[in-house]
């Protein structure tokens, strides 16, 4: 890592038992629930004060952590922490893209997050750390760290539309055979025999053909 590199961490949260939010969620809820709005989306299961502890003790290399909430926070937690700032939906989000109860729009704001790093790793707050972390497990020379996973995508509800949807935004700027080609040696280090298989099959096509989506942090330039 560049000493001259500085990293952040950016995690969400929500307090499911709010009374403000919770009105304002069953505004445009609707008259039922689906799969993206169900109620287990957004309870809080009351273990943030480890996920905190976790940073504090396995990252202390962390400049800052970056707190997004919808104008909320626990009462225990201490807001004059050096390495904590408190960021609102209404800080960083555009206004008509708000209210928002939807993880996409905020993750795809948090760049107008004002003085984040250019270098930060996203946590949702289920997410936790319990060993021993250092900056190049998340970074190395300035370059997020990523892992090579192919996946075919199925549409089987409403989270696969999403990854389509990414699908499609990087088949319209990238070629994933020259992808392969360019980093071959990355490409098959830490591949499965399935992985294998599938990347002599799909690279050495242009279209990426998809990912595995694993619920893990995500480094982030």
């Amino acid at each position: 890592m560049k000493e001259s590199q500085e990293i952040d961490i950016v995690v969400t949260w929500v307090d499911d038992s709010d009374p403000i939010w919770r009105a304002k969620r069953a505004k445009y809820v609707g008259e039922s629930e689906t799969e993206g709005n169900s109620v287990v989306r957004y309870r809080d299961w009351d273990t943030l004060r480890y996920w905190f502890r976790g940073v504090e003790r396995f990252a202390p290399w962390v400049r800052y952590v970056y707190f997004v909430t919808d104008d909320q926070k626990p009462e225990w937690l201490n807001l004059d922490h050096p390495k904590l700032r408190w960021v609102k939906h209404t800080d960083f989000i555009p206004e008509e893209y708000l209210p928002t109860f939807c993880s996409d729009p905020i993750e795809w704001n948090m760049h107008r997050i004002e003085g984040l790093s250019d270098s930060f790793v996203y946590f949702n707050d289920d997410v936790f750390l319990i060993g021993e972390t250092k900056a190049e497990d998340f970074f190395v020379d300035g370059v997020p760290c990523d892992y090579p996973s192919i996946g075919i995508q199925y549409a089987t509800g409403q989270f696969s539309h999403m990854l389509f949807n990414n699908n499609a935004l990087l088949n319209r700027h990238f070629s994933f055979k020259d992808s392969v080609k360019s980093d071959l040696s990355k490409w098959i280090k830490y591949q499965s025999l399935g992985g294998l298989l599938k990347l002599f099959m799909y690279g050495r096509k242009p279209l990426y053909p998809g990912s595995n989506s694993h619920h893990i942090q995500t480094s982030y330039r």
